[in-house]
């Protein structure tokens, strides 16, 4: 995200709630937000970075979602899509629509052991 604070259209994946639903991100703050913490880059397809929480495992949510494509099986917690410009590593409006993350992604639930 530039120090301007641009507004661009992303795309959240809620895995709590199974949801996958457009919203606008203006800033760092606003990416950690959506997904619940810290922001760790999952994935990336046709310029457009997927973001996780990345302490998503140490804060044992009992929910998360598997990419298609991905490196890794799974993640766990919320998601998020934004477009990216390689040139200026700027974020932009995602490219990809809600149609096509939902055909990416599946949810997966966890349980979480006591300790």
């Amino acid at each position: 995200m530039t120090s301007n604070d641009k507004k661009s259209r992303a795309i959240l994946i809620d895995a709590k709630n199974r949801i996958i639903k457009p919203i606008v991100i203006s800033n760092l703050k606003d990416m950690q937000n959506a997904v619940g913490g810290y922001i760790e880059r999952a994935h990336t397809h046709k310029n457009n970075d997927f973001y996780v929480d990345e302490e998503g495992l140490l804060k044992r949510y009992e929910y998360g979602f598997s990419i298609i494509g991905a490196h890794q099986p799974f993640f766990v917690g919320n998601g998020l899509v934004i477009g990216i410009d390689y040139n200026t590593c700027d974020n932009t409006n995602t490219t990809l629509t809600i149609d096509e993350v939902k055909r990416m992604i599946t949810f997966i639930p966890f349980k979480v052991k006591k300790i």
